[in-house]
């Protein structure tokens, strides 16, 4: 178990933003925005416009990662419960493990997240978030009512997520 995942009789286990995660992400994104930048200033025009949208997309990452922080702060963000999971990334209910059909692993060439196919009734219930109805695009090509779970932001790895999320569905499903 990471070092701030909680286990709580009546909450299961709870994840938090790892601000660690956040800061190092943040330095990364700000490197390569300058980077960017730095390439706008160059004299052969492709190499300016591809500078300009390096500098505007990882600054836009950047505003992201900072409001998210703003938005959870230490607050739990991920409690897996006796009755559903509950992500605030993806929305503010607990989505019941009995309307997860399948919790599965979404693999590219350099990511991976947790893809949980939703019951299309309770999943028309939910209030996504805007980020989650974003997300919903990029796993669309999975097959429909999916809705993916990361924990690149969170105090725990992807592997002890994964088996935290799959033991508790096949427990209490």
């Amino acid at each position: 178990m990471s070092g701030s995942t909680k286990r709580n009789a009546d909450a299961g286990l709870t994840h938090r933003l790892s601000p660690w995660r956040i800061v190092f992400m943040l330095i990364g994104c700000a490197t390569i925005a300058f980077v960017g930048g730095y390439m706008t200033t160059r004299p052969d025009w492709f190499v300016a416009i591809v500078g300009g949208l390096m500098a505007a997309g990882f600054t836009a990452i950047a505003v992201s990662l900072i409001s998210r922080w703003a938005t959870f702060g230490s607050e739990t963000v991920l409690a897996i419960a006796p009755e559903g999971l509950l992500d605030l990334r993806l929305a503010p209910q607990i989505i019941p493990w009995s309307a997860i059909r399948d919790v599965d692993v979404w693999r590219s060439a350099s990511s991976r997240g947790i893809v949980l196919t939703v019951d299309e009734a309770v999943l028309g219930m939910l209030e996504l978030t805007r980020a989650a109805r974003l997300s919903q695009v990029v796993t669309s090509g999975l097959g429909p009512n999916q809705l993916p779970v990361s924990a690149l932001e969170l105090n725990t790895d992807f592997k002890t997520l994964f088996i935290e999320i799959t033991d508790a569905w096949k427990l209490h499903r």
